[in-house]
């Protein structure tokens, strides 16, 4: 399914769920740099940005769901397994390109979602026609992916899978030693959330190096001290993963550490 199919079906979804007397408006415009709201320092340079509003004439959005539809993976706590993956599948394509959610009420009903995207500059062609090959972000191996929450487990399994990987998942630190006990052999990789029930990153990683001192982990956390080079020296980490993650970035950082095959 295309970035555009899947915007599409939220919107598709979301209409058919309201009553006849309630109203959904989709536009997209152009804005020159000056004029966006710039919420993404990756997207300072860009000098136009796309973006798409959707907005309907129902109650107003309350703030707890605005922050979980403008940062998803950040609030997950906060929400049920219900939570749509669908828009989780959107916010992950807008986090790849640099883009951003913003959020506003009307004064007395409807809510408006603005998708902002750095719009593609055209390519300089007066030296004539050249070609760049696409960077691969596929691969092979096994990653075991080690993380308490179950939206961020689901999408890097659907991500990973999608580009030629195997997937193991465990939903805590106890259960990340477990499977990979069972799947010693086969592990190439540990994808290690730091911060999980029974047993934390650091934690589980103490143990299975104690079995396997060679074994590739990648850390991963939402809180930007985890990521700091003094704490990632004192555990022996080479490798940080920031939450949360577009697909490219997790794709990048597995292919960097596994390269382009087993």
């Amino acid at each position: 399914m295309s970035a555009q199919d899947r915007i599409r079906t939220v919107i598709e979804n979301r209409e058919a769920s309201r009553e006849e007397t309630h109203r959904i408006a989709l536009l997209t415009r152009v804005l020159h740099a000056g004029t966006a709201p710039l919420e993404s320092p990756n997207s300072a340079a860009s000098k136009q940005f796309v973006v798409i509003s959707v907005s309907d004439n129902g109650p107003p959005m309350d703030v707890k769901a605005q922050r979980l539809i403008a940062d998803p993976l950040s609030a997950i706590e906060d929400t049920d397994k219900k939570f749509p993956v669908l828009w989780l599948n959107i916010y992950g394509l807008v986090k790849q390109y640099d883009g951003w959610v913003q959020i506003s009420n009307g004064a007395e009903e409807g809510t408006t979602i603005e998708i902002y995207l750095p719009a593609i500059e055209p390519e300089d062609d007066s030296n004539g026609p050249h070609y760049e090959e696409e960077e691969s972000l596929d691969g092979t191996g096994t990653v075991l992916v080690a993380d308490d929450e179950e939206v961020i487990r689901n999408l890097a399994k659907a991500v990973l899978t999608r580009h030629g990987y195997d997937v193991i998942l465990a939903r805590d630190g106890k259960e990340a030693v477990d499977k990979f006990l069972k799947n010693r052999d086969k592990t190439d990789l540990i994808l290690l959330d730091v911060s999980m029930p029974y047993l934390t990153g650091p934690e589980v990683l103490e143990q299975i190096r104690a079995l396997d001192p060679d074994v590739n982990v990648v850390l991963s956390s939402g809180f930007a001290d985890n990521g700091n080079e003094e704490f990632l020296a004192r555990i022996g980490i080479s490798h940080f993963l920031p939450k949360p993650y577009a697909p490219r970035r997790l794709l990048q950082i597995v292919r960097r550490v596994l390269g382009p095959g087993q």
